[in-house]
């Protein structure tokens, strides 16, 4: 039995790896951006986030003191892709080094319930959720300003505190316009027709009519959470997700993956068959 453990957990980690080194080129890091022939579009893409945070007053430059712990940050680039692996955006994150954080300096409860997968229109949310904690972050690449530092006003990706900021400042959102939180998974809101579960700070929505979903996104936008609606849940995850109406199916697949998977693999000119065992 410990042969068979042994051999089922070697094989996950082998898929787990091929998978990371399949979406690997789909995430890539500063340097590698800004050499790329897209360059143009990841720069377009960070200064689309840098505004955006500073619209929304996520922080404040003032000068640096000594002895001020200013955290580190890093961009996370994305090629958004549709399933079937064609591009869709790119998509540039700024995110705080959190491992710099200093317990009980920055950085105190950091716990935030997470969804369970066995309960899933999907829609990308910002969270304008404030923070409590005095947090200073370097002048990102590419914006350097030298003597100066960003005191946080309000959570980034990367901060040891934000999933919990992220979820408290939702969930209370949520509940103003009306929706409950199931006794059993804090992630699943419902309310009427409408059903929605958190997933970090991605919320999917069903609803028999697309108004009932329509109709509480605008109270949510109300309460001041910004959407940025995808309309459709197809995408989440890498996940394509194909409706049959007529015999009321649903098929989901994860083509996108599989041919970067074997693109990494060398295996594009490699024969196919139907039955595994051949």
């Amino acid at each position: 039995h410990r042969a068979e453990v042994s051999t089922f957990c070697n094989t996950s980690l082998e898929l787990l790896c091929l998978a990371a080194k399949a979406s690997a080129s789909n995430n890539p890091m500063y340097n590698q951006s800004m050499n790329r022939p897209d360059a143009d579009g990841f720069k377009d893409a960070m200064d689309e986030e840098v505004g955006t945070l500073t619209d929304m007053k996520f922080w404040i430059i003032i000068k640096q003191r000594p002895g001020m712990n200013a955290l580190g940050s890093t961009w996370a680039f994305k090629m958004k892709q549709f399933p079937n692996g064609t591009i869709n955006k790119l998509k540039a994150c700024l995110c705080v080094h959190g491992d710099q954080q200093i317990k009980c300096i920055d950085v105190f409860d950091t716990y935030a319930p997470v969804v369970n997968f066995s309960t899933i229109d999907y829609t990308a949310t910002l969270v304008n959720a404030a923070v409590e904690e005095d947090i200073y972050m370097k002048i990102p690449q590419g914006y350097k300003q030298e003597g100066n530092v960003l005191k946080l006003c309000r959570s980034l990706y990367g901060l040891k505190q934000s999933p919990r900021n992220y979820f408290n400042h939702l969930s209370d959102k949520l509940r103003k316009v009306g929706m409950v939180p199931s006794v059993n998974d804090p992630c699943l809101f419902f309310m009427d027709n409408v059903i929605c579960f958190v997933y970090a700070n991605d919320c999917l929505f069903f609803a028999p009519k697309q108004s009932d979903t329509d109709n509480l996104l605008g109270k949510i936008r109300v309460e001041g959470i910004i959407f940025n609606a995808e309309n459709d849940a197809t995408g989440f995850l890498g996940v394509s997700i194909e409706r049959n109406e007529k015999d009321q199916t649903i098929m989901l697949t994860q083509m996108g993956l599989i041919d970067r998977i074997i693109e990494a693999l060398g295996l594009e000119d490699a024969s196919t068959t139907k039955v595994p065992s051949e």
